[in-house]
């Protein structure tokens, strides 16, 4: 059979056709059944991006629901606050002294409605340090709380960190906390009366506060009138009793239109928005030029605009004095008044070349010369000397042989009555104890609201063989540079004067 029947035979057209019919039909029988599993991923994908977005709205609304619980408590803390104050001070009861509360929200409404509260901060610290901000000056720093909110804190310069309300973001953390420190600097950012305050705190011994200072600006106000600009200023304080824990809390607003005046004091409680960690008082006063600046007092000034440096009585402490009573000398710091007497004679300051010490050995114990070359002075022809006795160190020794020179018979080195310096008793000392000390220091707590510390305050003092030289160092008074003193027999008597050349640099700035 040839090849073409077989072909007829076997391969008929119907046979064709319904073999290409099949093939068809299976082919759209997969293409739909792929079509239903791209469907049904579909479908399991949207609902799962659907049930993700419904989780995050919810734990978004329930963050959201604890934020506003806890700004609603802390308001309400707030409140209660200042109701208890309003309570326990019926004195301040003047016509409007019931809207402290709406008067503070006012200040707070009208920070809240600046945009750019970061930029705002940054160019009231730069105005406050006359300087560009540079990194370090103002500081954020974030905490997560467990709803998943975050609240930042702010920290300007070396005050205490100011902490904002909760957020759902970091960004809007952040402005808070900028937001809730101006709000702080509006009614803190005064430094005027400081030291008045600190020398009224000195002489008096009471605690001072809000109420002094009140009276120094109703004292320079006309009418004895506060004003105010447009905005709100509000005055509050807080002072903490270290002995009894007895708090005290004063609080007074004023809103009207004026020129601008005077507003100091510190926040009632410690609400969110205030500074954490330590409660102080806070005195401030805001100069005419916006910049901060010390005053001193007149009785003060003239003083010190009269006097010589040159012609200052040695300052004596109770150490000393017990030194020179046991040594049994003749004045009080023998070597301050020979430098004193010797400056008077030339009219400049002390070099080591003027006087000069030598120490010898004597077995366990030291002897000091002490030698003043009058020909290298302009003054004589002869090299004054004389010697200590055995003592056991250095510096009894140098005290020695300065008061044996004093002693001797130089009737050219003799000063005028009243710039002697004679021995008093430790009584008598204690009125004149390191004064500019205690008053630098209590500047500085003023500025920090606390306890100034060794790094806040820092004393360096240099030996030399005339004697001590200090210099003092003060990091939250940018602007002022380290002040130096003059030399001095003691390191405690250097200190002093470094304090005292810092006091006259913050008054003269």
């Amino acid at each position: 059979m040839s090849n073409s029947a077989l072909q007829e035979k076997f391969l008929q057209p119907e046979d064709v056709e319904c073999d290409l019919c099949d093939f068809g039909t299976e082919s759209e029988k997969n293409e739909e059944r792929r079509d239903r599993e791209k469907d049904e991923k579909d479908r399991e994908r949207s609902e799962r991006a659907d049930s993700r977005c419904a989780k995050e709205a919810d734990a978004k609304a329930k963050a959201l629901q604890e934020t506003k619980h806890e700004n609603q408590t802390r308001k309400d803390h707030n409140q209660k606050h200042a109701a208890t104050f309003r309570e326990d001070r019926p004195d301040r009861g003047e016509p409007g002294a019931n809207a402290n509360g709406a008067n503070v929200s006012a200040l707070t409404d009208s920070i809240d409605a600046i945009d750019n509260p970061i930029g705002l901060l940054q160019n009231l610290v730069a105005r406050h340090l006359c300087r560009p901000v540079v990194k370090g000056d103002v500081e954020y720093a974030f905490e997560q709380l467990d709803s998943g909110s975050f609240v930042a804190s702010v920290s300007v310069a070396a005050l205490e960190p100011i902490a904002g309300y909760p957020e759902l973001k970091k960004a809007s953390a952040k402005k808070s906390a900028a937001r809730e420190a101006l709000v702080y600097f509006e009614q803190f950012e005064h430094f005027q009366d400081l030291e008045k305050v600190a020398i009224s705190k000195q002489r008096t011994g009471k605690a001072g506060g809000l109420d002094e200072v009140q009276e120094m600006a109703r004292r320079k106000e006309p009418n004895n009138k506060i004003h105010s600009t447009q905005s709100t200023e509000s005055t509050v304080h807080r002072e903490v009793s270290n002995g009894d824990n007895r708090e005290k809390q004063n609080q007074r607003s004023h809103h009207s239109a004026g020129h601008v005046g005077h507003s100091i004091g510190h926040s009632i409680g410690q609400p969110i928005g205030q500074p954490i960690g330590h409660s102080a008082k806070v005195l401030k006063a805001k100069g005419a030029s916006g910049e901060a600046s010390f005053l001193e007092p007149e009785d003060a000034k003239g003083k010190r605009q009269t006097a010589s440096r040159s012609e200052k009585k040695a300052k004596v402490s109770k150490a000393q004095v017990k030194i020179f009573q046991k040594l049994g000398v003749s004045v009080a710091n023998p070597v301050g008044v020979l430098n004193e007497k010797i400056a008077a004679i030339v009219r400049r300051q002390v070099t080591q070349d003027d006087i000069s010490y030598s120490f010898e050995t004597v077995g366990q114990q030291f002897t000091c010369t002490v030698s003043v070359d009058l020909e290298s002075l302009g003054i004589g022809q002869e090299v004054l000397q004389a010697s200590s006795e055995p003592v056991a160190n250095k510096r009894e020794a140098k005290i020695l042989a300065a008061d044996a020179l004093l002693s001797s018979d130089v009737s050219d080195f003799q000063l005028p009555r009243n710039q002697q310096t004679h021995l008093e008793p430790v009584e008598a000392v204690e009125a004149v104890e390191a004064e500019a000390m205690s008053l630098l220091y209590e500047i500085v707590q003023l500025l920090l609201r606390r306890d100034p510390t060794e790094d806040d305050i820092i004393y360096t003092v240099e030996e030399l063989e005339e004697g001590f030289v200090a210099t003092v160092k003060i990091p939250i008074m940018q602007r002022l540079p380290a002040c130096q003193g003059e030399v001095a027999a003691t390191r405690t008597e250097a200190k002093t004067l470094a304090a005292e050349a810092a006091l006259l640099s913050i008054r003269e700035a």
